[in-house]
């Protein structure tokens, strides 16, 4: 009985394992990508008077009162 404990341990280690090293790769092809994407800009908010909001983001309703 104890050797079947171990083994399905053993599997479980494994299977572990390879989540994670899928994990990694999926995690790695993501950074590349935002990379390529950081690299070529397509839209610019720099002075627009949007700060941290994106042009597809609504205003908060406080800030859409104060002057830009």
């Amino acid at each position: 009985m104890e050797s079947v404990k171990l083994g399905m341990d053993q599997k479980l280690v494994e299977g572990q394992e390879k989540l994670h090293q899928m994990w990694l790769n999926w995690n790695q092809k993501q950074l590349q990508g935002t990379e390529k994407s950081l690299a070529k800009p397509e839209v610019s908010i720099v002075g627009r008077g949007m700060g941290a909001w994106g042009p597809d983001l609504p205003l908060h309703p406080r800030l859409m009162d104060q002057p830009a």
